[in-house]
């Protein structure tokens, strides 16, 4: 059974959409249709299309970046949870790798600072306490781009996370890589990351049990 479908093809790579994918525009859907009726449904499913298409940007900038030093790209495939680029190779040399990997993000950046240039979306930042935020976002295109602006912030951060998967791990890997090689770098990529990972889990503990006993 087919998984995925191919709903478009740019610079000779295949856009596919995982059949699960529905899901997250129904996620959308009853986010803003449960307080704002049919309207807001519309507004939600739309606005996860939009952000999607944020993903298959973010991806294609790895995957253009992998094609310019000759690594071919299999496909994009979207996913509910987000996108994965399949590459058919690794990249050989640290560089190349530390260039593709920052890519992404890079390109979630150029979005955020856009829709900053292009948009009041600073002025409603500096004006509007961040709790206060949420209360006055309403289907519209004012907070449509408020929305978008804050998600490729997220989206920038969250994958430079310096832990595998993310972008930022294979950043640090690569960087690691430039003077021990390879090997010895995914041996110390993974000891660090499973130590950043244990330390975040000890620290959500204490934290659970220090709110415990208040």
């Amino acid at each position: 059974m087919k998984t995925s479908f191919r709903v478009a093809r740019i610079a000779g790579i295949d856009i596919n959409v995982h059949v699960t994918f529905g899901l997250i525009l129904l996620f959308g859907a009853i986010q803003w249709g449960v307080p704002y009726g049919a309207r807001g449904a519309l507004f939600g499913a739309l606005l996860m299309l939009v952000l999607f298409m944020c993903v298959v940007l973010h991806e294609l900038g790895h995957s253009l970046v992998a094609q310019a030093f000759g690594i071919p790209v299999r496909d994009i495939t979207l996913l509910p949870i987000g996108g994965v680029a399949r590459m058919e190779k690794n990249p050989s040399k640290p560089v190349h790798e530390l260039l593709i990997a920052a890519a992404g993000p890079l390109v979630n950046v150029a979005l955020a600072t856009m829709l900053w240039i292009a948009t009041d979306v600073g002025a409603t930042l500096a004006s509007t306490p961040v709790p206060d935020l949420a209360k006055q976002m309403t289907p519209g295109l004012p907070t449509a781009l408020l929305w978008l602006f804050l998600s490729n912030v997220f989206l920038a951060a969250f994958n430079l996370i310096p832990a595998f998967p993310m972008d930022g791990g294979r950043m640090l890997r690569a960087v690691l890589a430039m003077s021990l090689g390879f090997a010895i770098a995914t041996l110390s990529w993974f000891v660090m990351g499973s130590s950043a990972t244990l330390g975040v889990t000890i620290a959500a503990i204490v934290l659970f049990a220090v709110g415990c006993t208040n």
